[in-house]
């Protein structure tokens, strides 16, 4: 991250969920724009990015994992098949607190859940026109499972995704 980007940290009681559909009728959708997320495990850290996305103008100041929203679409958020990883199959993706009061832009999560497991989530977003800033602060909820060496089979590790967080742990990047 840069020194000019501005963290804004929230706690999981402000989070709001992304609705299932708060309007009388769906809008067109004009794309699909498909994130695909991965992590590597790195000085003892996990760093998550998109390891595919879409292009976007000018993403030198972008933070990692940042969706910007170019006209109205849907966005497919979709884990990398080299982890044992799933999305939480309910509100997998969550709202921070927003700096505006317009319409809700964002609605209709629906996960794909396939042989019990949830890789890829999809939800609509708006494209506000009367605003500078087409991004938001949200956070991504995933199971982790290790299953190394466990008698008892695979544990599941809740993990919070928070784009807009730094990790505050004390080992070199």
């Amino acid at each position: 991250m840069s020194t000019s980007t501005v963290v804004k940290t929230f706690s999981p009681k402000d989070e709001q969920p992304i609705p299932f559909w708060p309007l009388s009728s769906p809008p067109p959708s004009q794309e699909d724009r498909l994130y695909v997320i991965d992590m590597e495990a790195s000085n003892g850290r996990l760093r998550y990015f998109f390891s595919e996305q879409p292009a976007q103008p000018d993403p030198t100041g972008d933070g990692p994992l940042q969706i910007r929203i170019l006209q109205d679409c849907t966005v497919i958020l979709r884990l990398s098949a080299n982890w044992n990883w799933e999305f939480r199959h309910d509100n997998a993706v969550v709202l921070g607190p927003m700096d505006y009061t317009e319409k809700p832009r964002y609605f209709n999560l629906q996960p794909t859940i396939v042989n019990g497991q949830c890789l890829e989530v999809r939800f609509n977003a708006l494209y506000l026109t009367d605003t500078d800033s087409n991004h938001d602060p949200y956070a991504i909820y995933v199971n982790i499972y290790n299953d190394e060496g466990l008698a008892d089979g695979p544990v599941a590790l809740l993990v919070r995704i928070d784009p807009d967080m730094t990790n505050p742990g004390g080992l070199p990047v």
